[in-house]
């Protein structure tokens, strides 16, 4: 079963798996929340690309449950035009997302 792991003799299932590709959810001690693909990580630096803002959220307990799930109410969000480039400075957080709570994300309408 692809979805076992065995580490030091001890058995791990993998619940979901994270897409692997840079897709995260980081949040800044200032700027707020972003989702996006790293391109670069220099400390508490991180540079995205098609980075959104997510500015308003309903359908998450938190970005700790988005990046697992996405969100269940994606007309309700407020998620930003996505940028290229995007330095985010003051990263306090940084979780790796799935490809269920990715399409998730990316399938929220542009909040204009």
């Amino acid at each position: 079963m692809k979805n076992i792991v065995i580490i030091d003799g001890i058995e791990y299932v993998l619940l979901k798996a994270y897409s692997g590709d840079g897709y995260v959810i980081v949040r800044s001690a200032t700027a707020g929340v972003f989702a996006g693909t790293i391109r670069h990580e220099d400390g508490a630096t991180i540079t995205m690309n098609s980075c959104r803002r997510l500015w308003w959220w309903e359908g998450a307990a938190s970005i700790s449950q988005m990046a697992i799930d996405g969100v269940s109410l994606p007309e309700k969000c407020k998620f930003s035009v996505r940028t290229k480039n995007h330095a985010i400075y003051g990263v306090c957080e940084k979780i790796p997302c799935t490809q269920e709570a990715r399409d998730s994300i990316e399938g929220v309408k542009e909040w204009k």
